[in-house]
């Protein structure tokens, strides 16, 4: 199955902040979920599952949180990043938990 994601980190907006990968498992939108991107173990949130790519893609490294988010928080996301033309992944990162956020701190710590 093949999901687009959309990284928690700042990316120019002149650039795509959506990318398509996939996973064995059934997965909903508004999941926290660990890719690697450019080579970086970064986090995600999935937006919608899509069908299969004419490309290539990576696969989602781990499930970290199921349903984190709702439809609706994802679409306050995608307004908030198009009315104040921020990245959407940034935008994404301050619907996260603190504790998520704690995790990540931590896990940036030991690399």
């Amino acid at each position: 199955m093949f999901y687009v994601i959309a990284p928690l980190i700042k990316l120019p907006l002149s650039k795509k902040s959506e990318f398509t990968y996939s996973h064995s498992k059934e997965l909903t939108v508004g999941t926290l979920v660990k890719i690697d991107f450019s080579g970086k173990n970064l986090r995600g949130i999935v937006l919608k599952k899509t069908s299969r790519p004419r490309f290539k893609t990576k696969a989602i490294k781990e499930v970290v949180a199921p349903s984190l988010l709702i439809p609706k928080q994802l679409s306050l996301a995608k307004k908030i990043s198009e009315h104040y033309f921020s990245p959407l992944g940034v935008v994404l990162k301050f619907f996260i938990p603190k504790l998520t956020k704690k995790e990540t701190r931590q896990e940036s710590l030991k690399a």
